[in-house]
């Protein structure tokens, strides 16, 4: 009796595979095999040579159907990388998906976000784009926070886009995307939006006042090297850090090296971002893992940097003011006048003449 029920259990599960088989192939034409198999298991008749050229004929519809659909997503993808609108907009009406994704791995809302696209933008969340898929798990905001786009992070944040989505890479989120690359007005716009104020990034614990502490990156062509990266210390508006600070952010907080936001300021050389945080109470003689204080940053990113950063004495001076120690001492022993006196910096003698009017002695 049991090898009985074992025998019928099995026949039934044969059964259910069998089907399983032919209702895919009955579904999307994907498997003549299932089909055959089920007729020979149910005891249909054979199928004829004409039978499984039908079905093939089916089958081949079915994968010319799905290989002309990425096609058209990725000629939908190739019209909005190039700012083509009308071509956009043919697409869409001879039926392409709008949340198709090109071989590249994004989808259309994405590409025309981080492009600045703006009215590609509308016409895809007019017809239905998702404001929360990207490439990957970037969504479009990341692309207009990266940018700084304020028009295009308004219509996706209207439109759904999250604005504490994170990445799974590093725990980026749009706000600390539009921070580390000095985006302010989007920044701004994340935060009265609700985003998180103290967000981390899960590689080195940063968060959003730290990134806007700092200073942006720019591209700048080389006679000899091309394209090179190099710090833009232009970019001292304090504007987010207050917003942040008027939020709550934290300007105690730490990363993984153990800094704090006010480093981060003095170390990128900005006078107006520093001055901002020690108005709300940030310790101007914090010590550092290096030995170093504020000060002492301020002298090794200002002495190390090609071009000069501008903002070296505007810095010190707000420093100074503040009541950093003229006659702390480095890890090297040094104080800051010592450093001073041996540096060939553009003006160096100024210097000398400023930390000696707060105190400093030869």
């Amino acid at each position: 009796m049991r090898v009985k029920i074992t025998l019928a259990v099995f026949a039934l599960g044969m059964l259910l595979s069998a089907y399983r088989m032919s209702s895919e192939a009955r579904t999307d034409g994907s498997s003549i095999r299932g089909r055959v198999y089920w007729q020979n298991l149910t005891g249909e008749p054979p199928a004829t040579g004409l039978q499984v050229q039908l079905l093939k004929d089916e089958e081949d519809a079915v994968a010319e159907s799905r290989t002309n659909n990425v096609r058209k997503s990725q000629a939908l993808y190739e019209a909005v990388k190039k700012g083509n609108i009308a071509a956009v907009q043919t697409l869409i009406s001879q039926g392409v998906d709008v949340n198709s994704k090109s071989s590249q791995g994004a989808f259309p809302l994405y590409t025309a976000a981080l492009n600045g696209n703006a009215p590609i933008v509308r016409l895809l969340l007019s017809k239905g784009a998702d404001a929360n898929v990207g490439k990957g798990d970037y969504t479009p905001l990341f692309g207009a926070a990266q940018e700084g786009y304020l028009e295009i992070a308004t219509m996706l944040i209207a439109s759904g886009a999250d604005v504490n989505a994170r990445s799974d890479d590093n725990g980026m989120t749009p706000l600390l995307m539009a921070a580390s690359n000095q985006k302010n007005a989007v920044g701004k716009l994340l935060l009265e939006k609700g985003a998180a104020v103290d967000s981390t990034t899960t590689t080195d614990a940063k968060t959003p006042i730290m990134m806007a502490c700092g200073f942006a990156i720019r591209f700048r062509h080389d006679p000899r090297l091309g394209m090179v990266l190099e710090p833009d210390f232009t970019t001292d508006d304090p504007s987010l850090v207050q917003a942040l600070l008027a939020k709550g952010a934290d300007i105690q907080a730490r990363d993984k090296a153990n800094l704090t936001p006010l480093n981060h300021c003095v170390s990128s050389v900005m006078a107006a971002k520093t001055k901002a945080l020690l108005a709300k109470g940030a310790d101007v003689n914090e010590k550092y893992p290096n030995g170093n204080t504020p000060l002492f940053e301020v002298f090794d990113s200002a002495l190390g940097n090609i071009p000069e950063p501008p903002g070296f004495v505007a810095t010190l001076q707000v420093l100074l003011d503040a009541g950093a120690n003229v006659k702390d001492r480095n890890s090297k022993g040094e104080t800051a006048l010592m450093i001073i006196a041996k540096s060939t910096h553009s003006r160096a003698n100024e210097v000398k003449t400023l930390l000696k009017k707060y105190g400093a002695t030869e």
